[in-house]
């Protein structure tokens, strides 16, 4: 989990309405509160220390575990350390390319922006229902429904989930794997690439092909109806199967859960099981922060020691 803060982002932002309840969560929810991640900034060392006692940049070194001087915006961009990254940038960068490609706040569109992110958000949870009684931004009732909990810049998500990729009786990859990469795809300016982690026996189980041919046979079904992505397929093994156990994804910015999966709906929308809430988690929210860091470690053993398919 990485912070980027272009110094010219501070003077601007103490000109910002601080009686704006946007304006004075950010403050307290992510300068002040967040920790646990590696900042990133173009302040010289020199410059960054003379200026310690500037409560901004007091409560941003003490969220970090290490910070990097002197380092452009391109670096940052370019570094693969993690995929989880976001820049407090200076206003003039809104209208570059690297807006559509990160999550770039600043002070012109902070407002906007972090009304996607803030702890007044009241759905960090949403219940996966076809009620009609229940206004549509409320609840999970079809992968288009991503857009109200989750929009952010993309450019990789991990998917853990055992069942994903079963694709019997409910078909599984027509009514729930293509139509939720076909709404991540549109949160991704760029190729986009997608890990699948899930059990080997649990792959088109009903099929007799060998596993190569049908995670292939997979992969083809995606590609023909998604553009400009790259898929792996990887698949657990008795010793990393139990490590986890809940069902995940992560994207830049949030992990996103379901205690029995995301095999969530069967044709003509109809839901499998209405019994269990989706969760989505901003991972730099001090509330999410450990929790993160913890399901995202062991997310990287898991993937270490499975086995890549294709």
């Amino acid at each position: 989990m990485q912070l980027y803060l272009e110094k010219e982002f501070i003077d601007e932002f103490m000109n910002l309405d601080t009686e704006n309840e946007y304006v004075d969560d950010f403050y307290d929810e992510l300068i002040k509160d967040s920790a646990g991640y590696q900042l990133y900034t173009n302040f010289t060392e020199h410059e960054f220390y003379m200026q310690i006692e500037h409560p901004f940049i007091r409560y941003i070194s003490e969220g970090s575990v290490s910070v990097s001087f002197n380092k452009s915006k391109e670096y940052f961009f370019n570094n693969e350390e993690t995929i989880h990254k976001l820049l407090l940038v200076r206003d003039d960068n809104d209208k570059k390319q690297e807006g559509n490609n990160f999550e770039c706040i600043s002070s012109s569109n902070l407002i906007e922006k972090w009304k996607r992110y803030t702890t007044k958000r009241r759905f960090h949870e949403a219940p996966t229902t076809i009620d009609d009684s229940i206004p549509s931004n409320e609840k999970f009732s079809k992968w288009e429904d991503l857009k109200y909990f989750c929009q952010h810049p993309l450019n990789e998500i991990i998917i853990y989930d055992k069942y994903l990729l079963v694709d019997n009786n409910y078909n599984s990859i027509n009514f729930n794997l293509l139509p939720m990469l076909q709404q991540f795809k549109k949160m991704s300016s760029q190729r986009l690439k997608i890990k699948i982690i899930t059990l080997p026996e649990m792959i088109k189980p009903s099929s007799n092909k060998d596993l190569k041919s049908k995670a292939r046979e997979i992969k083809d079904i995606i590609r023909k109806k998604i553009k400009y992505i790259d898929i792996e397929i990887l698949t657990l093994n008795k010793e990393n199967q139990h490590l986890q156990h809940d069902r995940y994804i992560f994207t830049n910015l949030f992990l996103i859960s379901r205690g029995i999966g995301f095999n969530i709906f069967g044709p003509h929308g109809l839901m499998k099981q209405e019994s269990s809430e989706i969760k989505f988690r901003f991972i730099f929210l001090r509330k999410f922060n450990s929790l993160f860091r913890v399901r995202r470690k062991v997310t990287d053993e898991i993937i270490q020691s499975s086995d890549k398919i294709v």
